[in-house]
């Protein structure tokens, strides 16, 4: 029987690594690229997207170089990524902000505010604290801070949405880190109208909620070339890790 493989990758706060492992768990080759996090003003911590995709496919271009396996032996990739990050994006698909991680806190007065006014009915909703981290309450600190920026926006994302749009051409966002956003209903599996409310979005600008075993295809040709897999390679779209 030949021999196959599944590659994981975990876009982290402070870097991304990938794994090649065989299907029994056994990692074969694996590859880290750091990067730093930001603060271009107090209470700020942001990361720029495009040196994160970088980083995704020249992690996966390192373990394929590195094992010399027939990409072919490939069965897929699987995602995963730290939670609360957020990314306004325009019509065009031109980035409006840096990925603001869970570690800025520009928005705590707003998470105060917003406590004060029905904040612990949206936790009962939604499963997420009313905290700065959260994309809901920095969706409130965006509309209130940055108003341009926020009517600007077409789409908000996370770092992990940034990523497998870019690879695979489609703007769906796994249950796990949707449950991380404060604006996921859990119970009904989509996105909480109340949420969506208070922090001014329409459910459009938000991407497709789907399980974690969610089957990725598309994968963009030249992307593939970097990273030295086919393109008929499939991903999935994978959970927050534990």
């Amino acid at each position: 029987m030949p021999q196959h493989y599944m590659i994981g990758t975990d876009i982290g706060t402070t870097g991304t690594k990938s794994v090649l492992f065989t299907p029994n768990g056994q990692a074969v080759s694996k590859a880290l690229i750091e990067y730093p996090l930001h603060s271009p003003e107090p209470n700020a911590a942001v990361q720029d997207p495009p040196q994160i995709l970088a980083a995704v496919l020249n992690t996966v271009r390192q373990v394929m170089a590195e094992s010399q396996i027939d990409p072919a032996a490939v069965l897929g990739l699987a995602f995963s990524s730290a939670m609360h990050s957020l990314i306004a994006v325009a019509a065009d698909g031109s980035l409006l902000t840096p990925s603001i991680t869970w570690a800025d806190h520009r928005a705590a007065p707003w998470a105060e505010k917003l406590k004060q006014a029905g904040g612990a009915e949206l936790y009962r909703h939604t499963g997420t604290p009313i905290h700065a981290m959260s994309p809901l309450v920095k969706l409130v600190w965006l509309r209130q801070q940055q108003p341009q920026i926020f009517q600007a926006t077409a789409r908000f994302i996370s770092i992990k949405e940034y990523v497998t749009h870019a690879l695979f051409g489609q703007y769906w966002i796994d249950y796990s880190i949707a449950s991380a956003t404060g604006l996921f209903n859990l119970s009904r599996l989509t996105w909480d109208s109340g949420a969506l409310e208070a922090a001014g979005i329409r459910p459009e600008q938000l991407s497709t909620p789907v399980p974690t075993t969610q089957i990725l295809s598309g994968l963009k040709a030249d992307l593939a070339a970097q990273m030295g897999l086919l393109v008929s390679t499939p991903g999935v779209i994978g959970a927050i890790p534990v």
